[in-house]
């Protein structure tokens, strides 16, 4: 990657880090909950989830998994019967 690249790569990750959303809702409950120290916890997850979503994009995942279409699929069935497993637990909780 060359630097002019670099730099917009760089440019709208910090952007996409420091915009309101979900992540910044999720900071101030931990923080009105846990306080300062819930607060660096989940934003410490939060940055290293960013972070690994970046380096993905950076070494070319996607290029990878457009290559790859068998992988893409059980990427998709994976996170499909992630967010599946997820929703019957919480389900569960409710009653």
């Amino acid at each position: 990657m060359d630097l002019a690249n670099w730099i917009i790569f760089s440019s709208i990750i910090t952007l996409a880090s420091i915009s309101p959303g979900p992540n910044v809702i999720a900071v101030i409950v931990q923080a009105l909950e846990s306080g300062l120290r819930g607060a660096f916890y989940t934003i410490l997850g939060n940055l290293i989830a960013l972070f690994s979503i970046a380096l993905a994009a950076a070494l070319g995942v996607g290029a990878l998994l457009e290559a790859a279409p068998s992988v893409f699929n059980v990427m998709k069935l994976a996170g499909g019967a992630y967010l599946a497993w997820m929703g019957i637990k919480m389900l569960k909780s409710i009653f």
